[in-house]
Parts: C-alpha cells; structure tokens; sequence
C-alpha cells in the first residue's frame, strides 16, 4: 500500500466511525469502520514483515504513550472484574483499533504534504456527506431533520472546522461561500453540542491565525467573516420559522436554568416531576435525573467505578419514567461512574499532557507551514475535548476525538530530538 493509498483508507475510516454504520447479528454487531480499520492494519502489518522498508514503528510518546497503555490495561481489568469476559474484550479490542488508528496517522502522516492530503480528504469526505445529507432532508420536506442521525450529528460542526481552517490559510472567494453555507446548516441542525464545541474550537483556531497573519490577509479575513456573519444573521429571520427543532432548542437552554435553579436535579425522583414533560425538552429531565443517579453512586464506589456499560442498567432500575434515556451524555461522566476516578484521571492528564506537548511542539517548531498544521490539531483536540462532554460514554468516536489529535501531533517531528524517523522511507516522497 502506498502512502496516498493509506491516507485515503483512514479517511474513509475515520467518516465510517461518525456515521455509526453497524450490522447488529444478534451475538455480535460489526461496525464497518472497526472491519476496514482491521484489515488496513494487518495489511500494513504484513507488508512491514515483508519488506521491512514500508513501516518501522518507533513509538517514542514518553509519558502519554505509557499513561494511554496504562488507561487501555486499567479498563480492561476493571471490566474484567466488574463486568464480564466479553464486555472487558470487546472494550480492549475496540480501544487497540483506535490506537492502531492513531499509530496509522503516525507514522503516514510525517510530512506537511501527508497531513495536507488527510486534512484535503476528510474535508472532503465530511463536507460530501453533510451536503448529500442536506438535500436528503430537503427532498424529504425536512431540510434541517438531522437530529434522527445519530452521531452524523456532529458532522456539520466538525465539517464547518476544516472549512474554516482551510479559509484561514488559503483564503478565496469559493472557499468562503462554502464556509458560509456549512456554517448556516450548522446553526440550522440545531446540535447545541456541535453549536458549542465549534465555537471553542474555531474561536482558538481564528485568534492564534489571525495573530500571525499578515495585514491584507487580516483585512481579507475580517471582511469575508463579517460576509459570514451578516449571511446568517440576516438567514435567521427567514429560516427559524421552518426550523421547529431549532426554536424548541432554544427553549430548552432557558428550561435547563429553570431546571438548575429549582433544583429538581437534587431529586428528580420525585413524582412531580412527572407533570414536567410538558417541557420542549425530555433529554433535559433524562439529563438532569442521570446527572442525580451518576453522582449518588460515584459516592459509594468513588475509585474504580462500577463497571464499564453499567451505567444505563442502573438508571434504569430507578426510573419511574419509561420514557427515560439512560445514557450520560458526557463521556466524562460516564467513565467517572463506570471506572471511577482512577478512570477519569488517567483519561484528563492524558488530555493534559497532549495539549501541553502541542504548546511545546509549536514553540519549537520553525517551518510556518507545520505550525499552522499543529494550531489546526489543537483545535481539533479541544473540539473533541469540549464535544466529549455533552455525547456518548466510552464509546469508539469519544476515543476517536482523543487519539485522532494525538496520532497527528506525534507524526510531526520533535526538533529537539533529532531528524525524522522516516527521511529514508521509499515512500516518504509519495505526496510531496
């Protein structure tokens, strides 16, 4: 497999794993992505025993290569003690496919011109998707129906990054057009998680561009965002009528303080809550009845948790509502309530440690070209880092918001260490 080869399967990949395409067999679901990710990395893994030319892996991560280790071992014998033989296997297997993921970006996106060609494919892939997505809803009546999508969800903000990072760096005419556009179906999904994620992670990404731009880029950037803006303000008052889901959105962030100040959160289990689902929002009461349940039962098992897929049997137990989603909804919190604090502080200094060695990388770095590149992933990362606490549990794409950054940062050289591992690669010139 060439390097082109390899960088347009992890593409397709890395967009399987949003659609949450998966094959339920009864005894077994089979996802796509986990099947495609497997047999690149044998692939790759054969022709390395082969040849020995097209993959040496050297894994010099120092400390976040042996805390993500620690973090995979720990989860696994915590299921194994606490859950079961299959849960505990099926999670170890499923976080060492996402490693491998991540050792994949490391060694086949070394140069400026691998990582140019994975960004180009997955902007690509992504926004493919949520414009066929779009006109899918628009034929069907609904043009902003994307709630039903599972985790597609968050494919409009994550899309909407990779277009605002390639205007912030090659800005033109087309490519603001097309980010006006994905941006105005972001606002119309109505994902407050996406809403909320994108607006940390494309804020950073515009403050630290914008800081070393010079000034006709500035003047360029400034006029072409304030186009953005005025576009979407002035499509709010013409679109919001048709958008239902939006509107009942925004009123479920006012509900949310009624819900906090009243403290129905303290108990939710109380019959009067009830009489509340008249609320624009049941993911709010599920949300806050959750948040109740989790916290009681991390005071009795606070250190190593209950066990990983837990979480929702025990809601459910004590829900007086059938209507109840069990669900976290905030990857932190689950792996605080299935693995304990043990869990969640292997999984925050992991983050800790990726942001800080992205600072250190960028200070050191000298190629301006690279250094926008490392700006892009730290957006990337607090996208997922600020994305992970509003969806999901432990679940592949909450991996994939982690080890996605890590495998990219740890791809670009360390200059204070030496030369590149791969300057002798055969190919290593594939994309230049």
């Amino acid at each position: 497999m060439t390097y082109r080869q390899v960088i347009l399967a992890l593409s397709i990949v890395f967009l399987l794993y949003f659609s949450g395409l998966h094959f339920d067999l009864g005894v077994l679901v089979i996802r796509p992505a986990d099947v495609l990710l497997s047999a690149m990395i044998l692939v790759v893994l054969a022709e390395a025993v082969s040849s020995g030319s097209i993959l040496t892996i050297r894994i010099k991560l120092g400390r976040v290569a042996v805390l993500l280790g620690v973090f995979v071992i720990y989860r696994f014998f915590n299921g194994l003690m606490q859950a079961d033989f299959t849960i505990a296997l099926k999670e170890l297997v499923q976080s060492m496919l996402i490693v491998g993921f991540a050792l994949l970006l490391k060694h086949f996106c070394h140069t400026v011109q691998h990582r140019d060609l994975i960004f180009k494919h997955i902007r690509g892939l992504l926004l493919t998707a949520s414009l066929l997505l779009f006109f899918y809803f628009l034929l069907m009546g609904q043009p902003f129906g994307f709630k039903t999508f599972g985790p597609f969800k968050h494919l409009y903000a994550l899309a909407a990054l990779f277009v605002l990072d390639r205007f912030l760096t090659k800005p033109s005419p087309s490519i603001s057009l097309l980010l006006a556009s994905v941006m105005t179906i972001v606002v119309f999904s109505g994902e407050k998680k996406g809403w909320i994620a994108l607006s940390f992670a494309a804020g950073y990404l515009i403050w630290e561009m914008y800081k070393r731009a010079s000034a006709r880029k500035k003047q360029y950037v400034r006029l072409s965002l304030a186009s953005v803006v005025f576009v979407g303000v002035i499509s709010i008052p013409i679109l919001l009528p048709s958008t239902p889901y939006v509107v009942k959105q925004l009123n479920s962030l006012s509900e949310v303080a009624q819900m906090a100040s009243s403290r129905i959160f303290q108990d939710p289990r109380v019959a009067s809550i009830a009489n509340r689902v008249s609320f624009s929002s049941r993911s709010n009461i599920s949300r806050f009845y959750v948040l109740s349940t989790a916290m009681d039962q991390v005071q009795e098992t606070p250190l190593f948790g209950i066990g990983p897929q837990n979480l929702k049997p025990l809601v459910m137990a004590s829900s007086p509502f059938s209507w109840l989603d069990p669900g976290a909804h905030n990857d932190y919190l689950n792996t605080l309530v299935e693995y304990g604090a043990v869990g969640l502080l292997l999984q925050l200094l992991i983050i800790s440690i990726l942001f800080r060695y992205s600072v250190y990388l960028k200070k050191s770095t000298v190629d301006p070209a690279t250094k926008q590149q490392i700006t892009f992933i730290q957006a990337l990362l607090l996208f997922g880092v600020v994305i992970n606490g509003f969806f999901g549990g432990s679940d592949a794409l909450n991996l994939l918001y982690l080890l996605v950054p890590m495998g990219l940062l740890f791809s670009i050289p360390n200059p204070h260490t030496g030369a590149d591992n791969h300057a002798n690669d055969k190919y290593a010139s594939d994309c230049r």
